[in-house]
């Protein structure tokens, strides 16, 4: 019923800051969920830290252009 939701989401704000300049980097904290993490990694992110004991993730530019693309995005 609500399959797909996460990756909709993901990518409107990925689009976003495509949008107002930012090259489509995104920055999140996330759970400490081998799950969750592997969502976003699988997703082009990458673990650039800890926040509390939690996993920092971030989307390069180049990441975020591939996902908005596989995602049917043309840029």
């Amino acid at each position: 019923m609500y399959r797909g939701v996460g990756e909709e989401l993901l990518l409107t704000a990925v689009r976003h800051s495509y949008l107002i300049g930012f090259e489509g980097r995104v920055n999140l904290v996330a759970c400490n969920e081998p799950k969750t993490i592997s969502f976003y990694e699988n997703r082009g992110f990458s673990i650039v830290g800890h926040e509390e004991e939690l996993p920092q993730l971030e989307l390069s530019p180049s990441a975020a252009i591939a996902l908005l693309r596989r995602g049917g995005y043309d840029l």
